[in-house]
């Protein structure tokens, strides 16, 4: 729900008067990242110690006083066309009780549940027009009126639940000439949210808020949902939401009334926080420590040892033009031309979306809008019938297989035909996973799964109860509050958080309820007769950033096939693991031989392995050559002498020299191993450290993780072990 605000008011700061240079992008664009940069901020002023204690303090302590945020925790609830409709017994549908029933509005704590909206006061209206227009709730109101309504989200059985963070947005607040008509709405024991160039009118009067309308307005003006009314210069105007506190009885109250006018007033209205979670100056309450929280989840809860800056970046030199990935975009069509195939799936739809390109309008951009639309071909959509506006290349997913192209729509597509794997299907069986919500093992009959790859390759088969399906990220693999193995979130029903599926690699960590762990639905005794010939032992890679030949002590990959194989098992820095493209195998721009993609954090060109030919290649910086340990080197290395690694000492002992400088220690790393780590890689990340040895140092206080194995150099003299790190000597 939170995306589609976000995504809403970007559209409106496009749509207004307002200049929006490239420096001034709106909040809700850049919340996520000023969020993280306040954090980084904070860790070079106190170190990332203080500031991840300071952090997990904050959240633990609104996570102890049950503080939630309506942006990112609160329900996702959808008004569909009313079960029965007879407020006050005005009808139309006289028989049933006197109230709207909206059913099926969404999932809440698994289970289906509805709205119901009633009044005790004596009520008024155009029953004909209650319900719904659009995605928008709808009430009609005679004017000359004030009439105080409840509301209850309820269970099947039609009990109250008791919700914490209820958004409620209503729109169109607008009048009749010369006043008339003018309405109010007002709403107790919450929060008041308008937009920042509001025409509304707000008043507070102890626990109560009130939005007055102050601007005639017509018919042509009403928005059709919330996104529509949050991005357009007008109807962002008429708009005021509230945050409402949770009840006792789980029953909501707020009146609407009118002055003396004409007919009647039609009150629209969205069971969503809109208003209320476009600027971050000015958010619910709960929301600054929700959003902390939510940042701790992209990082171990185990504090690092150490107090140095993050890694460096990798080298965002620009990619070739040969690079660009280009989508075809069959304007006005339901089905794939010739020679291109549909686009996977959700997921890669909104990874294409920055480069679908349309003549006259700007570059796609994501709106996770809904996926069922009977008006547009089937998966991946672009909109092209609208050169500005809010719907001006807007990118979604349609899950509907019968939806047809009403011509303002382009379906997107893969420019290279789709691959055959008729055989592979019909040979292999549908693997079942079970999902142990808020367990830390897997029950009887079921068994790990393997390791991050098996779990990637999961993710899109993992479902759970009201929930889209599992989505990989990969956002870390140390974490404490989650179990170990293959993970999936469970405990948003909405929002960035939603079926998250990821590979925790902490084996003590406990699950917090919000997660579940995933299993393989085949016994694992079965599974053991399976695997009766000894696993072949794992092959070392080494990642050789920005070289164009294998570093001593490693050799070159055999050929496609082995750097095919290899792809699953190289991960470098905080990319995802590598994925095998066979986008093409003669390139200038790149090492020749296996080659993995690192100048990319994310996107379609983040960790892409593939194999070049081209032996006259040179590595533009934005990727790695990759080798593996031993082969042709082999022989060299028997005659080296063995590194000698001085865990927590500051000097070699006596019979042992320090290694000559950085070149000679970046040649070392690869056959640098500490106990059950991988080998040593060599990060060129500073070289004046004062909590670790002089000279050459591996990193051996973190048996996995982006610390883990890291070898680099230091040039402080004075420096002193904090006794997670080793001197390499020989």
């Amino acid at each position: 729900m939170l995306k589609s605000v976000i995504a809403a008011a970007v559209s409106y700061a496009v749509a207004s008067d307002d200049v929006l240079t490239d420096d001034a992008l709106s909040l809700l664009q850049t919340r996520v990242q000023k969020h993280g940069q306040r954090l980084l901020l904070e860790e070079a002023e106190e170190g990332p110690l203080a500031a991840e204690e300071e952090a997990e303090e904050e959240a633990a302590a609104a996570a102890d006083d049950g503080t939630t945020c309506a942006c990112t925790d609160g329900p996702a609830l959808t008004l569909k066309r009313p079960l029965h409709s007879n407020l006050g017994g005005q009808g139309p549908d006289t028989d049933a009780p006197q109230e709207i029933l909206y059913p099926e509005a969404g999932i809440i704590d698994g289970q289906p549940v509805s709205v119901r909206i009633w009044t005790s006061d004596s009520y008024k209206g155009k029953s004909s027009k209650n319900g719904v227009s659009g995605s928008l709730g709808r009430l009609s109101l005679k004017t000359d009126q004030r009439v105080t309504f409840k509301l209850a989200v309820v269970n099947a059985a039609g009990e109250p639940l008791q919700v914490d963070s209820l958004g409620m947005t209503f729109l169109d607040l607008d009048e009749g000439k010369k006043g008339k008509g003018r309405v109010s709405v007002t709403a107790c024991g919450g929060e008041q949210f308008v937009p920042e160039l509001t025409e509304l009118t707000v008043t507070h009067d102890g626990s109560c808020s009130s939005a007055t309308s102050s601007t005639k307005g017509t018919g042509k003006d009403n928005p059709a949902s919330i996104e529509g009314g949050l991005a357009d210069a007008v109807a962002s105007k008429r708009i005021v939401s509230y945050v409402l506190k949770s009840s006792a009885d789980g029953i909501y109250s707020f009146s609407l009334s009118s002055t003396p006018g004409f007919g009647v007033r039609n009150f629209l209205f969205s069971l969503s926080p809109g208003a209320a979670c476009i600027n971050e100056d000015n958010m619910p309450e709960g929301c600054a420590a929700a959003l902390e929280a939510e940042s701790l989840d992209i990082t171990t809860t185990t504090p690092a040892p150490e107090e140095e800056a993050p890694p460096v970046d990798p080298t965002t030199t620009p990619a070739p033009e040969e690079e660009a990935f280009e989508f075809v975009i069959a304007n006005g069509q339901n089905a794939c031309p010739e020679g291109s195939s549909d686009i996977k799936d959700a997921a890669a739809c909104e990874a294409a979306a920055p480069n679908l390109k349309w003549p006259g309008q700007q570059n796609g951009h994501w709106l996770n809008r809904g996926d069922n639309f009977g008006f547009m071909p089937p998966g991946c959509v672009l909109y092209t019938g609208w050169p500005s506006g809010p719907h001006s290349a807007v990118v979604l997913w349609n899950n509907n297989q019968n939806g047809k192209n009403d011509g303002n729509r382009a379906k997107v597509c893969a420019p290279f035909p789709a691959e055959e794997e008729e055989e592979e299907k019909e040979e292999s069986e549908e693997v079942e996973f079970m999902v142990a919500d808020k367990e830390n093992t897997c029950p009887e009959g079921s068994f790990d799964l393997k390791d991050a790859a098996a779990c990637e390759a999961a993710a899109p088969n993992i479902k759970w109860t009201g929930q889209r399906d599992g989505k990989w990220e990969n956002r870390g693999n140390n974490f404490g509050f989650m179990p170990y193995g293959c993970v999936l979130y469970t405990g948003w029903k909405s929002g960035p958080h939603e079926s998250i599926v990821l590979w925790n690699n902490n084996k003590n960590g406990n699950n917090d309820g919000n997660r579940a762990k995933i299993c393989s639905g085949e016994p694992a005794g079965l599974a053991a007769e399976e695997e009766e010939e000894p696993a072949e032992e794992p092959v070392d890679y080494v990642i050789a950033n920005g070289k164009n030949t294998c570093p001593a002590g490693s050799s070159p990959v055999a050929d496609a096939a082995a750097c095919e194989a290899a792809a699953p098992s190289l991960q470098y820095g905080n990319q995802r693991p590598g994925h095998w493209l066979n986008r093409g195998d003669n390139f200038g721009f790149m090492p020749p031989g296996c080659v993995l993609y690192t100048g990319w954090a994310s996107g379609p060109h983040s960790a892409v392995v593939l194999w070049n030919n081209n032996q006259n290649g040179n590595n533009d910086g934005n990727r790695a050559v990759v080798c593996q340990l031993g082969g042709a080197a082999e022989q060299e290395l028997e005659a080296l002498p063995e590194p000698y690694i001085g865990v927590g000492q500051n000097t070699c002992p006596a019979g042992k020299s320090p290694i000559a400088d950085a070149a000679a220690c970046e040649e070392l790393a690869p056959r640098l191993q500490y106990a059950s780590q991988r080998h040593g890689r060599w990060e060129n990340r500073g070289n004046a450290f004062g909590f670790m040895p002089p000279g050459c140092v591996l990193y051996t206080g973190w048996p996995s993780g982006h610390h883990e194995a890291i070898v680099l150099w230091n040039n402080n003299q004075n420096g002193n072990n904090d006794g997670n790190r080793a001197v390499i000597c020989q």
